[in-house]
């Protein structure tokens, strides 16, 4: 479970930076102007390059599996007391919230992309998409500590929300769980209109592509 928070948390924070930097490339060698001489068509290359995202993000999940199991293989050789083949034999019902957790990323995906080829810089997508994953935490804190709002559920709405929180807002179970090794999924439905929602903004960033003037 504790694998899983953190990935989670940070998995945001990760893909803000690696699709603004994605975006950044053409943006700042002025690349738009000759890929878009050559004769191939402009959907071409906004579906190329998130396709590539995707291919990473992709990469990214495996990754965290391989190392995960390599950490925790060294961790039971210095720790006896920490059974390896009980955890591996848990990986199963990990992948799927983890899978989760990353189809809820969409709409951040497709947002954050979108941002990351209408701006030339890269300091404002990359600071918007921060700003987006921080806010409700910082908001969250201070309401907190105010106590203007004392039900940790209650305050748990606001990461469900946004698209920037969604992939760690379940995770983090704020109202208490019953035990460490609980694994909170994020519910089907906030997958699926995230899915949707990302499918839609996506399109709409595919369309302003096409028609958007290279000076």
């Amino acid at each position: 479970r504790n694998i899983l928070a953190v990935g989670a948390f940070f998995l945001p924070f990760y893909l803000v930076l690696s699709i603004t930097l994605i975006g950044f490339i053409e943006n700042r060698s002025q690349g738009w102007k000759l890929m878009y001489a050559q004769p191939v068509g402009r959907g071409y290359y906004y579906v190329s390059k998130l396709f590539f995202l995707l291919l990473v993000i992709g990469l990214v999940f495996i990754l965290k599996f391989i190392f995960s199991s390599i950490a925790i293989y060294f961790i039971e050789l210095i720790k006896p007391q920490f059974k390896v083949n009980a955890f591996f034999s848990l990986w199963s019902g990990f992948l799927i919230p983890e899978l989760k957790i990353i189809l809820s990323c969409f709409t951040l995906i497709s947002i954050q992309y979108w941002l990351s080829l209408r701006m030339k810089n890269f300091v404002l997508p990359f600071g918007i998409g921060t700003f987006a994953a921080i806010l409700p935490l910082a908001v969250f804190i201070i309401l907190g500590i105010a106590g203007i709002i004392s039900s940790p559920e209650k305050l748990n709405h606001m990461l469900k929300f946004d698209p920037y929180s969604l992939p760690f807002s379940f995770v983090f179970d704020y109202a208490g769980i019953k035990s460490n090794t609980t694994v909170v999924q994020i519910p089907a439905k906030f997958v699926i209109a995230s899915v949707a929602a990302g499918l839609v903004i996506g399109t709409a960033g595919f369309f302003d592509l096409r028609r958007r003037n290279i000076h």
